[in-house]
């Protein structure tokens, strides 16, 4: 299979950041890592990638920012900034990449996928940009940023935390329409205590809205949530 290291200085991160792409062709996937996790999403997406189904981009963990959380502030000013630096530098390279190697022809958008904890920002970027995201996969995923700021709370942590930025969204917004119509959404957690809470207070807010999501909450005897179901979750996802 083929792959490439991209590495730049990103504006938005003050930093040399670097992009790994696997796959020669194929639908554009945005694909957080979490070195902590069994990758079972990421074997998922190399077969896809081997039969040529997509282009795997795979990004450093997001949330690597908030690891030193002395100074609040400034860690959700970085959390912000790594959400600009997704959209107006990692998703016009990703587009002009993808491009290129499905002989011209652009995509319509890019899915986006992960697993562990990382895979919270995943959705959390699918759902603030559905203009540019078709859909997403997260397995293991935090969505209430309070397990990492606690009480506090701002403007940056606020567009940052779906459970709070969803649960204040008015009924009538044009994003709710966008989500249902692309439906492609997928929210799974093998009963990994530190997400599964996260996990199932994103469903309720979700039902709350009548935002349709493919939610599965695996209970620990059930085992459920295997390569086949991925696998098959992320074929649905690409459809």
């Amino acid at each position: 299979m083929d792959i490439k290291y991209y590495r730049e200085f990103s504006q938005c991160l003050q930093r040399e950041t670097e992009i790994k792409v696997y796959g020669s062709k194929g639908a554009p996937v945005l694909y957080f890592v979490n070195n902590e996790e069994d990758k079972i999403v990421h074997d998922c997406l190399m077969e896809l990638a081997q039969a040529n189904r997509v282009q795997i981009f795979e990004i450093a963990n997001p949330l690597s920012v908030i690891d030193n959380r002395n100074n609040q502030n400034h860690a959700s000013y970085l959390l912000e900034q790594f959400y600009y630096y997704i959209v107006h530098e990692v998703i016009p390279h990703v587009f002009r990449l993808n491009t290129r190697a499905n002989d011209g022809q652009r995509q319509q958008g890019v899915y986006t996928a992960g697993e562990g904890r990382v895979s919270g920002a995943a959705v959390n970027y699918f759902l603030r940009r559905p203009d540019i995201f078709l859909g997403t996969l997260s397995l293991n995923g935090i969505f209430n940023l309070s397990f990492y700021f606690g009480d506090f709370i701002n403007k940056n942590v606020y567009d940052n935390c779906p459970t709070i930025y969803l649960s204040m969204m008015a009924e009538n917004h044009p994003y709710i329409k966008r989500y249902n119509e692309l439906d492609k959404i997928y929210i799974l957690n093998n009963h990994e205590p530190a997400t599964f809470d996260s996990a199932r207070e994103l469903q309720t807010i979700l039902d709350t809205h009548k935002i349709k999501a493919h939610v599965l909450l695996e209970k620990p005897e059930e085992k459920m949530i295997n390569v086949d179901y991925v696998r098959d979750c992320l074929e649905s996802l690409l459809s």
